[in-house]
């Protein structure tokens, strides 16, 4: 090969590595472009879903002036229904086909473990938790009225999607406060990841790195005096 032909083949070389890294390079950015605009619209559907949540609450509350009670028990004291079984009449307006949930039957009987539950919008690893306690919006002693929240409705958590977590819509299962502490089961909940968070004012809130310092217990405790931080 005489050296006229060696550098063409190595021009031809270079071209193609070139060429090669250029498609490379353009593959990377369509999939982080794809893979942004996917968790957008996926942050824009949960953030819908809160929505629905959040005001299904409201509308709960103009009919019985409180809120939820926490849990629904029986006449024995057993926890039988959780306050999102509740709500279902009201996200009922978002399905063709109302929920047949049984309120005379516990949340985990053989009646209700086959029951169409009507729109609920939590699916799989997802799912809206109250912060119970206390000093919460959620006291065992009772539901509250928007009337006992005196720190304000716009400093007050009324409940938070949690992504990554399973917890029935019909199950009474929610999370704990201890301190600056969120328990499910009696086990703290990683407080970095994701959440969408639902305030009392109706408006919601996307954390996506974790819940700032200060949150806990500020707003979670809705007559304590204390300042929730800015969002």
């Amino acid at each position: 090969m005489n050296p006229a032909q060696t550098r063409q083949r190595e021009k031809w070389s270079v071209i193609r590595i070139a060429t090669f890294a250029a498609i490379l390079i353009v593959a990377y950015l369509l999939y982080k472009s794809v893979r942004a605009t996917l968790l957008t619209l996926g942050r824009m559907a949960r953030h819908s879903q809160c929505k629905t949540v959040v005001m299904a609450l409201h509308q709960y509350y103009d009919d019985y002036e409180t809120l939820p009670p926490a849990v629904v028990r029986n006449e024995q004291g057993q926890p039988f229904h959780s306050w999102r079984v509740l709500l279902m009449p009201y996200l009922d307006a978002h399905s063709e086909h109302p929920s047949d949930y049984s309120y005379s039957h516990a949340w985990d009987s053989e009646r209700n473990a086959t029951a169409h539950l009507g729109y609920i919008p939590a699916h799989g690893k997802f799912c809206f938790l109250a912060v119970t306690g206390p000093q919460t919006a959620w006291p065992p002693d009772g539901p509250m009225a928007m009337s006992d929240i005196t720190d304000g409705l716009s400093e007050t958590v009324l409940a938070i999607g949690v992504p990554g977590t399973m917890v029935r819509w019909t199950e009474p299962t929610d999370l704990v406060l201890e301190g600056a502490t969120l328990r499910l089961r009696g086990e703290p909940i990683d407080l970095n990841g994701v959440f969408f968070v639902l305030m009392a004012n109706g408006e919601v809130r996307f954390y996506p790195e974790g819940l700032p310092d200060g949150f806990i217990p500020a707003a979670f405790t809705p007559a304590a005096g204390d300042e929730t931080p800015a969002y």
